[in-house]
């Protein structure tokens, strides 16, 4: 598995975004632990975004759940909410097709470039997305996410598209 980016939960439980790592003659053991998901956890059967939560001391998986496009998707790094909800950023992989799970969606349409970015809230308890978006236009990569006492999630990333879509009367 390889780690992209952690923030802790205000009860500084550790929560792991990554995705698996191809090459197994380099880290044979690579992926066993997302091959082990908590029954219950969120398992859309398909794509790259891991995200296990253990307990305190480490010694013990209270979720681990999978979800993605058929594509390559990269999670950067996930957040963690005062209700105990993980957000996780990310490029899709809509290089080849974007069936990425969309739920609740800020932005339901693909992007038009291939890739593009993606923001996805699972809940607590690891066994359901509460969203998933689209974010841009198809040359956006997502970097960093953090989450506010209200549960905001603020994402940060960069883009070379000149119609990355805004809000009125933004900077």
């Amino acid at each position: 598995l390889a780690a992209r980016g952690v923030k802790p939960a205000a009860d500084r439980k550790p929560c792991h975004a990554g995705r698996r790592i191809q090459d197994r003659a380099a880290a044979p053991d690579a992926g066993q632990f997302l091959e082990q998901r908590t029954p219950g956890a969120l398992d859309l059967g398909r794509g790259g975004v891991g995200i296990t939560k253990l307990n305190p001391q480490g010694n013990q998986r209270i979720y681990a759940a999978r979800f993605g496009s058929s594509g390559t998707d990269l999670p950067r790094e996930i957040a963690i909410d005062s209700q105990g909800n993980a957000v996780v950023v990310g490029s899709a992989g809509c290089f080849t097709s974007c069936d990425f799970p969309i739920l609740n969606a800020a932005q339901p349409v693909p992007p038009t470039a291939g890739g593009g970015g993606f923001v996805a809230k699972l809940n607590a308890t690891g066994s359901a997305l509460i969203y998933s978006t689209y974010l841009g236009t198809g040359t956006e990569e997502i970097w960093g996410v953090d989450v506010d006492a209200a549960g905001n999630a603020y994402v940060t990333g960069n883009t070379a598209s000149f119609n990355f879509p805004t809000t009125p009367n933004a900077f």
